[in-house]
């Protein structure tokens, strides 16, 4: 059931201090309540064949999952300086597999400087918790947790009236509240450099040479099981935007991407990561989207050392009205499973996935969006077992003043 009680109070909440809050120009100070509702039919994401009473103690795994979140936002400008910054707390409750239930607090900051109009650029920090995925996670009868700390900072040149100049500093971590080899614990550590040359149609072309250092954080060497402390990659990207004419945009990028582990180069990989999406406003109130990209992951256990995803997105939306919009979003992904730390030949694993969802959007009121959406998502896989069918349907509310 939705938290009525929750959503009430905040409600009361946003109403009480709006009389109070004022904005001056540019500056922002917003409060949000959202709420949500989600049936799923296979939270676990199990396949058909599955023993779900031995797996998770029940029958079934479909759930009914309650989120209430609470925000503030607020940003302020002094001359060429912006400051930015925001906190939530989010929610989650589950109706039949109430050991799920978290409660996750986020932020975010920002310092958008500028020493001059021509010379400027960021100050980020953000904590963001969610719960992982039960697509990738075997482990059905533990909560587990993410939480991801970035903080970056760069600056932009602009040489003349087409070319920039641009670098950045970078450094983050992944924390698990359960630890997963696949995907470990990390803390990196990143530089990058790079020039753009941008058209006065508002197409642009750049290059970016990026280099990061990461390290594994709870694993011992040596390792049986052959898995590193750290790693260095390199990435060569570089990126196309253009605007073609008033309705149709396009991108392209490729990336190529170098990743070397110092104590066990059987881990080492390498590959080309690329993109390409084209959006075409159709009419006034139609848009279709269409994205491809190729992705590289690192996912290592006994007979893998990364994935190499292919991923075709399409995505129209039709605008209903002046407060009211339909969407479509079709996604179908081939993962690979690649790379062995041994000379053993295994069997190679395959997955596909595909994901429909059809969502409507409703804004009754400037403070007030309503949604509803109905997604059906399934794989298959090279791997028994690891098929899976399952459908979602969502009712949510937003509320911001």
């Amino acid at each position: 059931m939705f938290n009525y009680r929750a959503l009430f109070t905040a409600v009361v909440l946003l109403v009480s201090v709006h009389g109070a809050v004022r904005a001056e120009g540019d500056d922002v100070f917003t409060l949000s309540a959202d709420t949500s509702l989600v049936r799923d039919s296979n939270l676990f994401r199990l396949s058909s064949g599955a023993n779900t009473m031995a797996l998770i103690g029940r029958n079934s795994a479909a759930e009914q999952i309650n989120t209430t979140a609470l925000g503030v936002r607020a940003a302020k400008s002094y001359s060429l300086q912006r400051f930015e910054i925001g906190a939530s707390v989010v929610d989650y409750r589950y109706q039949n597999f109430n050991y799920l239930n978290s409660v996750a607090s986020n932020y975010d900051a920002a310092w958008r400087w500028s020493l001059t109009p021509r010379f400027y650029g960021n100050l980020t920090n953000s904590r963001r918790e969610s719960v992982n995925s039960f697509v990738d996670q075997q482990g059905y009868n533990i909560r587990s947790q993410r939480v991801n700390y970035d903080t970056r900072w760069d600056g932009q040149f602009e040489i003349d009236g087409t070319w920039r100049a641009r670098a950045g500093l970078s450094q983050g971590s992944q924390n698990s509240l359960q630890n997963q080899a696949t995907e470990a614990d990390t803390t990196t550590h990143g530089a990058d450099i790079g020039v753009a040359y941008a058209f006065a149609s508002g197409s642009t072309i750049g290059y970016t040479l990026r280099n990061s250092k990461g390290q594994y954080r709870n694993r011992v060497l040596p390792s049986v099981s052959l898995l590193d402390d750290g790693f260095t990659q390199v990435d060569h990207d570089f990126r196309i935007r253009w605007v073609m004419d008033g309705i149709t945009t396009a991108g392209l990028h490729a990336t190529g991407i170098d990743r070397t582990h110092p104590n066990y180069p059987q881990r080492n990989y390498n590959g080309i990561a690329a993109g390409a999406n084209i959006k075409i406003n159709l009419s006034g109130k139609t848009s279709l989207a269409v994205d491809w990209v190729r992705e590289f992951s690192a996912y290592q256990d006994d007979i893998t050392n990364y994935t190499q995803t292919d991923r075709l997105v399409v995505t129209p939306v039709w605008q209903i009205g002046a407060r009211t919009n339909l969407r479509l979003r079709h996604e179908i992904a081939l993962r690979d499973y690649l790379g062995s730390p041994t000379p053993v030949a295994f069997s190679t694993r395959t997955d596909t996935t595909r994901d429909t969802t059809l969502a409507l959007d409703w804004q009754p009121h400037t403070s007030v969006t309503l949604s509803a959406s109905l997604q059906d998502a399934r794989r298959t896989s090279t791997f028994a077992g690891l098929d899976f069918q399952s459908t979602q349907t969502t009712v949510s509310a937003r509320f911001a003043y």
